[in-house]
């Protein structure tokens, strides 16, 4: 059984950061705009998705270690 991925329309963020990728990198290979391919659910977008929430995790782990870290005197 797979899992289909949660809509993207809550989280502005990681929809535009999905949107970015998916254009960026496959702006020459793919003919379907980032919304057709969203409805779709196609594999691009997919792959998308994951890498902005995979990028939204990693800066939130940044952003927790710069909280820890002590300033500078």
């Amino acid at each position: 059984m797979t899992t289909r991925p949660v809509p993207l329309a809550h989280d502005e963020t990681l929809r535009a950061m999905a949107a970015a990728i998916y254009a960026s990198i496959w702006f020459d290979d793919v003919s379907l705009s980032f919304e057709r391919a969203e409805r779709r659910r196609t594999s691009e977008y997919r792959r998308a998705v994951g890498a902005a929430q995979q990028a939204m995790a990693a800066a939130s782990r940044v952003r927790e270690r710069e909280k820890r870290q002590l300033p500078l005197l």
